[in-house]
């Protein structure tokens, strides 16, 4: 007695290449999008702190009455507080990695070198003015760092400024012994420490 034959389903050779073949084109589409899109979540993570250091700066130096400093160190961004005898206690470090590379750093409008560069935050709640231009890949970003006043990114580098700010190179609070104020340009033109306003220039 004879059965009939069942009828077998599969996929031929030709099928399951073709289906391959798709997946891979597929995955050569979307998993670079996502690399790409977790680079641009790292980036944004990264510059988010960054941004929070000068802040998180001014609030600790008004709090424990100290100078707080941000410097570069290598690929390192690194807050610290400072005593009176020079000694200085980090208070937290960011790593910059391969996403970001400090180029070009500024101290009260002028250039200074990466190394030696210190921006400070002082006990009386002012700091020194300056900023950091970063490399990004192809790309340049710079953090504004105001005397007065949040810091902000910018694309391209740190602007032509001469801002209203205070004298750089002592890390005395500056409350000690009064606020002081900014000694007149050449323009005829003054600084004036936060809330006083600047003596009008003798001709």
């Amino acid at each position: 007695m004879s059965h009939p034959v069942r009828g077998r389903w599969g996929f031929t050779l030709v099928e399951v290449s073709l289906v391959v073949f798709l997946l891979l084109l597929i995955a050569a589409a979307v998993v670079p999008n996502v690399f790409a899109l977790l680079r641009a979540r790292r980036l944004a993570d990264l510059e988010g702190r960054v941004a929070r250091l000068p802040a998180e700066a001014r609030s600790a130096a008004v709090r424990e009455q100290v100078p707080v400093r941000l410097r570069v160190d290598g690929d390192t961004l690194v807050l610290e507080t400072v005593a009176a005898d020079g000694t200085a206690d980090p208070i937290r470090q960011v790593a910059l990695g391969d996403s970001l590379a400090v180029d070009t750093v500024q101290t009260n409008g002028q250039a200074a070198d990466a190394g030696p560069w210190r921006w400070t935050a002082y006990p009386d709640g002012s700091s020194d003015d300056g900023g950091i231009t970063f490399v990004e890949g192809a790309k340049r970003l710079s953090l504004v760092l105001p005397a007065h006043g949040d810091s902000r990114w910018i694309r391209g580098d740190l602007p032509d400024q001469d801002a209203d700010q205070w004298p750089a190179g002592s890390l005395q609070p500056h409350g000690a012994s009064g606020a002081p104020g900014a000694p007149a340009t050449s323009g005829g033109t003054s600084g004036a420490a936060p809330g006083g306003s600047a003596p009008s220039a003798t001709p």
